[in-house]
């Protein structure tokens, strides 16, 4: 739709001429003139604004680009896009210029002044029998001796206390109670994942789908039903047309003044600054059918009030009739391949603008975020737009900075315009205390144990705060995952490290191509653990990347090695594949429950928390346990989503201690959203709780008994977790 800047007045224009040209027709009492030139059926010229943003205009744009890509008219999420990276083409500065911009081009969006007037107070004048009722604040109340009743929506501003007005005054003049619209907008369970569901071809789990929602009811508290009058004029607060629409289909009410565009009723407002955009997020609904294009009124008229008191209609109002053109609203179509990178400036600023759009929409932890992301998403297009000269990386660096406000260790930034380097540092580290230590070599000059206390230069505590500005995770996993980053470039980095002796030395690396990882460090064979003085005990990875992944060892294997032994070690140090859950399975029992888990259900106007139900082991693995024994169950810092979601079936089953390392802190699926310009963003896309509804978001399980490996154990490749759990079997 086209925008209506520069002209915003609310003047009614009421042209002394017919639409030809030549003199009007008589259409009122005592053949008075009162035929208005036609009107438009355009909503964009026919809506008054809403109030004006109480955030930043930059929060407010992003806001309504949101809605328009989530759940706006049509089934492409392209035009939102392009829509929006014109807008933002030549800079971030949100005005007037960018709303009409953004909606010049668009299907169900235009631009509009903000009306700031407050709802006046309620009033109803008696004129012969015909009770003329102005809706606003406060009560109204039908004079003795009406026979019907006006109600007057011309010029009524759009604030939250609109509809509510409209239904007292309706209710006033009302036995009988009436609904509005039945309405059909998407409705999801989170962000339809755009970017693992293409690039690995994984399961959707979340869906936006049709839906047709039954109107809410209005109340009647009148003492009898009177005929009712609506008059409209030349522009409609949309509260006001959804409820003239609503009457006139439902047959309760006649028209008088001007007709209604569906589209202005089917309209969500959304301030920016002082102006705003109305964004079509639904279609209005008689019998599963939608309304026509546009409501006409049963008598055009610009002066309905001298109409409707000559002629009240107490007759049967009839049913709607015209053309139904507008688009529907039915799924998005979802993407089969990655973006196609780009590098045009608008294009970057709406990634960053659509990232928060979307995680403002369809994250699930608000309540908990780590720090406000309305503020963030203006730090971050500030960095934007400071490096946006440097390339893609600058683009990669806002993301990662406003995305580091969720604390969200499923947070990825994706860019499928970046180079690959075909070589990388041929040493892995991890934290301990505030140092970080060497824990895997592929090099002769640097050994496990050894701490790294400097990179080119800069020193690794500079460098660990340097990354963590756009690392998104738990607070007690920063210093864990920014490590993961620190040679990021920086394949053949000169280094400082101390030795277990105290000795500082310098040493300078070379790429290998293929880096050392910790990730399953400490994986070993399943068996008896006799090498560390327990053969008693049986030892099991749960580990599906390691070297001995569950998946690959024969069952019986695992079967002949718990009947024979005393107790069990199974370790959830890293990811769990489909066998790793039915190795647990031969240890707790299937009734065992996991974590409280819950999905959105997200509709234009409300979010709601759908609760999934609880999960028993006996979904992932059905059968009867086979070992009784003792049981330790080993984690850390590598333990995280679906590996915490085992653990939580362990915790619940009470069949032994957890000790190790705190886990990230990250459970339930990952979603994410393909951005323009060939970026990506991922992020948790569910609630997830302890089993006593207790927090689990950034904090994760806390292990019975911490343990983690010393700089002298790494370099002893001593698993000090291990050793603590056969002590705790001990018999």
């Amino acid at each position: 739709m086209r925008p209506l800047f520069p002209a915003f007045g609310l003047v009614t224009l009421l042209g002394c001429s017919s639409p030809d040209g030549g003199s009007p027709a008589p259409d009122g009492p005592g053949d008075v003139e009162t035929i208005p030139p036609a009107a438009t059926a355009d909503a964009c010229d026919r809506l008054s604004g809403g109030p004006p943003s109480t955030v930043a205009p930059l929060v407010a744009f992003a806001r309504a680009a949101g809605a328009y890509r989530a759940f706006g008219p049509g089934t492409d999420t392209a035009p939102g896009e392009a829509a929006l990276a014109k807008a933002l083409a030549s800079g971030s500065t949100i005005d007037d210029v960018t709303l009409a911009t953004f909606a010049t081009d668009l299907d169900g969006a235009c631009s509009h002044a903000a009306e700031s007037r407050p709802l006046p107070s309620a009033s109803v004048l008696l004129q012969g029998s015909v009770a003329i009722v102005r809706p606003g604040t406060g009560d109204v109340s039908i004079p003795a001796g009406a026979t019907s009743v006006a109600l007057d929506l011309r010029d009524l501003p759009q604030s939250n206390d609109l509809m509510p007005a409209l239904e007292r005054a309706f209710a006033a003049a009302s036995t009988t109670g009436v609904a509005l619209l039945d309405e059909r907008h998407r409705e999801c369970n989170g962000q339809p994942d755009e970017v693992f569901a293409v690039q690995m071809k994984v399961q959707n789990v979340y869906a936006c789908r049709s839906s047709d929602t039954p109107g809410r009811a209005l109340a009647a508290k009148g003492a009898t039903d009177l005929p009712i009058a609506l008059l409209t004029g030349r522009t409609i607060a949309p509260d006001a047309a959804l409820f003239a629409v609503s009457l006139r289909a439902r047959r309760r009410a006649w028209l008088l003044g001007e007709d209604i565009p569906a589209a202005a009723a089917e309209s969500d407002w959304f301030g920016v600054g002082g102006a705003g955009l109305f964004v079509r997020t639904r279609s209005l609904l008689v019998k599963r059918t939608p309304i026509p294009d546009v409501v006409s009124a049963d008598v055009r008229t610009s002066d309905p009030v001298s109409e409707w008191t000559a002629r009240p209609n107490d007759g049967e109002v009839p049913a709607l009739a015209g053309d139904r053109t507008r688009l529907d609203f039915q799924p998005r179509t979802m993407p089969t391949e990655l973006r196609r990178p780009t590098d045009a400036p608008g294009d970057a600023r709406a990634a960053l603008v659509l990232a928060y759009a979307t995680v403002h929409a369809f994250w699930p932890y608000t309540e908990d975020l780590a720090a406000p992301i309305d503020e963030r998403l203006g730090e971050a297009m500030a960095l934007l737009e400071a490096e946006l000269g440097t390339g893609r990386a600058a683009v990669r660096r806002a993301l990662g900075r406003f995305t580091e406000a969720l604390a969200d260790g499923h947070v990825g930034i994706q860019d499928h315009g970046a180079a690959r380097s075909s070589s990388s540092a041929p040493i892995a580290v991890v934290p301990y205390g505030a140092d970080l230590v060497v824990a895997a070599s592929a090099t002769g000059a640097i050994s496990p144990g050894e701490t790294l206390l400097a990179i080119d230069g800069e020193t690794t505590a500079d460098a660990l705060a340097r990354i963590g500005r756009f690392v998104s995770c738990s607070p007690h996993e920063k210093a864990s995952f920014s490590s993961r980053y620190l040679f990021a470039g920086k394949p053949s980095p000169a280094v400082r490290v101390r030795g277990l002796d105290g000795v500082v030395r310098d040493a300078k690396l070379a790429g290998v191509k293929e880096s050392p990882s910790a990730f399953g460090l400490w994986d070993r064979a399943p068996g008896p653990l006799a090498d560390l003085g327990a053969p008693d005990v049986f030892y099991v990875t749960l580990n599906a990347y390691g070297r001995h992944a569950p998946g690959k060892v024969e069952p019986t294997v695992i079967d002949q090695g718990l009947a024979s032994a005393r107790a069990v070690v199974l370790d959830m140090r890293g990811y769990p594949e489909m066998a790793s859950w039915e190795i647990l399975a031969k240890v707790i029992p299937s009734d065992a429950r996991g974590p409280k888990m819950a999905m959105l259900g997200v509709t234009p106007r409300s979010t709601v928390s759908l609760d999934s139900g609880d999960q028993t082991l006996g979904l992932f693995a059905p059968g009867a346990p086979t070992f009784s024994g003792p049981v330790v169950l080993l984690v850390g810092h590598d333990s995280q989503s679906q590996a915490e979601h085992l653990t939580s079936f362990f915790r619940d089953s009470k069949r032994g201690k957890v000790v190790g390392a705190q886990t990230s802190g990250a459970n339930g699926n990952i979603t994410g959203i393909q951005l323009p310009g060939g970026y990506g963003v991922t992020f948790t896309g569910m609630h997830v709780a302890h089993r006593d509804g207790s927090r689990f978001f950034a904090i994760g399980h806390v292990p019975d008994v911490v343990v983690e490996p010393t700089p002298a154990d790494l370099e002893a490749h001593h698993d000090a977790v291990l050793a603590k759990a056969i002590q705790l079997l001990a018999p």
